[in-house]
Formats: C-alpha cells, sequence, structure tokens
C-alpha cells in the first residue's frame, strides 16, 4: 500500500471536485481540458482546465485536476487541494507548471501551505523569459478570483484551492532569509500583481 493508497477519492467524488471547477470556469473564454502525465509514470495523469478572459478581460486561469485524489492525512491534514494559476498572457503553458506542481507535491509525500515555495519548479517547464526570470514557484491564497475558486465541500472533506505564483530568485532567498509574512507585507506595500509576468522583483 502506498502513502496515498487509502486516500484515492470514488468516482462520485471526483465528479463533484470537475463540475465545481467547470462550472466557476463557466464565464471564461476557450475553455479547455489539458492532460499531463507523470514525467516517469504515464499512467499518472494531471489534467488542467485552461479559460481565458477569466476573471478579467487580460487574464487567462488554470486550474488543476487530480491532485484532490490524494490525501494527507498520514500528515494530519484532513482536508485536499487543487492548484489554481492565472497570467495576463495567454501565451504562456503555465498549466504544465501546474500539473508540474502537483505531480512533485505527490511524489514528496508533502501537502501545499501558502508561503511554501517549490524551487525551480517554473525553470523546469521552460517558459521561455518567465522561466528565467522567475524561476521558483509559491503558494498563496487565490485572492485573484475574489469569491470564486476558493474551494468546495465532498462527502469526507474539503477542498481547498491554492494559488501558484512564479517567484524571482532574490525573493525566495528573502522568504529563506526572514519569512513568508515579511514578503507578504512588502507584497502589500508594493501592490505587487502576481498575474502580470512582466513585473519587477519587489525585493531588490
Amino acid at each position: 500500500m502506498t502513502k496515498f493508497g487509502i486516500g484515492k477519492l470514488d468516482s462520485k467524488d471526483l465528479a463533484v471536485i470537475t463540475k465545481y471547477i467547470e462550472e466557476e470556469f463557466a464565464g471564461a473564454k476557450a475553455v479547455k481540458r489539458l492532460s499531463y502525465p507523470h514525467g516517469q509514470d504515464a499512467s499518472r495523469i494531471i489534467d488542467v482546465i485552461r479559460g481565458e478572459k477569466f476573471p478579467k478581460p487580460e487574464i487567462t486561469s488554470w486550474c488543476t485536476i487530480g491532485l484532490s485524489n490524494y490525501s494527507w492525512e498520514s500528515q494530519d491534514f484532513p482536508d485536499r487541494n487543487e492548484l489554481v494559476g492565472a497570467l495576463k498572457s495567454s501565451d504562456h503553458d503555465y498549466g504544465m507548471v501546474l500539473a508540474t506542481v502537483a505531480h512533485a507535491l505527490i511524489d514528496l509525500g508533502t501537502f501545499p501551505r501558502p508561503g511554501m515555495v517549490m524551487q525551480e519548479a517554473v525553470k523546469m517547464c521552460e517558459l521561455g523569459e518567465l522561466s528565467e526570470k522567475m524561476p521558483h514557484a509559491m503558494f498563496v491564497f487565490p485572492h485573484t478570483w475574489g469569491e470564486k475558486l476558493s474551494g468546495t465541500r465532498i462527502a469526507a472533506s474539503n477542498v481547498w484551492m491554492l494559488q501558484v505564483v512564479p517567484i524571482f530568485d532574490d525573493e525566495y532567498r528573502f522568504i529563506q532569509k526572514y519569512s513568508f509574512e515579511q514578503f507578504e507585507e512588502i507584497l502589500v506595500a508594493k501592490g505587487v500583481s502576481f498575474v502580470n509576468p512582466g513585473r519587477q522583483c519587489c525585493v531588490v
């Protein structure tokens, strides 16, 4: 039995989660469902819903379907997660970043938390300038969508969304040296927008 074997959801719960995500994306344009297999196990797949002009005309959004199939109960965390992302660009395959991060969480047996950083997760996806500028991925609460894409409820637990945002090397080092809380204070003071792929590092 694997660490996650007892946590797999049944088809009814998976259908509830999928329906919730699809309904949240109902106002988006050019909605697609993409599949990203694990690099070493093609049978393990994370799907990603992608929609343009959501939640605003200039923003494209992504959301995983499949991470919630894995339980963190072995770490005394009863709830489950899916990952969301957003950029002021429809050119980047940011769904690959979400899927890469989701697969890494499963491999590591680690549940995501706000302020946690997945080193070089964006760099691994080779998204051109975005990966070169901001190689790391950090989890934050999904404030980008307002009341949408916050989470849902299935029979046995809550399913919470966490936003995955790209960050600079200097920002990662700042969080390591000081704290995520101090980094948050800078974000608020400077009005940093994580959805802007052209943003500047906020700690330099």
